[in-house]
């Protein structure tokens, strides 16, 4: 993965988080913004992840808060992976 891609990739993974979240900067990302930043079509497609242990970040529970969250940075790098590893390559095409 080049450096460059990496970056593009973080640019545009922090601007998906701060779309997702309605603010920039915020340490922890949870609720419908932590699940469809992660790809996920539902919060329960994303509840059977996490009971499996398939979910790509860490997650956990905060004391007297419902749902799951992850620190946003966790999220960003995996979303700047993503993206980055993707960059350049055609779109596969729905069969």
């Amino acid at each position: 993965m080049a450096g460059t891609e990496l970056l593009t990739g973080r640019a545009q993974a922090s601007e998906l988080i701060r779309q997702a979240t309605g603010q920039a900067g915020l340490p922890l990302v949870g609720g419908t913004a932590l699940w469809r930043l992660l790809s996920y079509k539902s919060a329960a497609a994303f509840r059977r992840s996490v009971e499996r242990g398939t979910v790509p970040v860490t997650t956990f529970e905060l004391p007297g808060r419902r749902g799951r969250f992850a620190v946003a940075g966790e999220v960003e790098r995996w979303l700047a992976e993503i993206i980055a590893a993707n960059t350049g390559k055609p779109n596969e095409q729905l069969k």
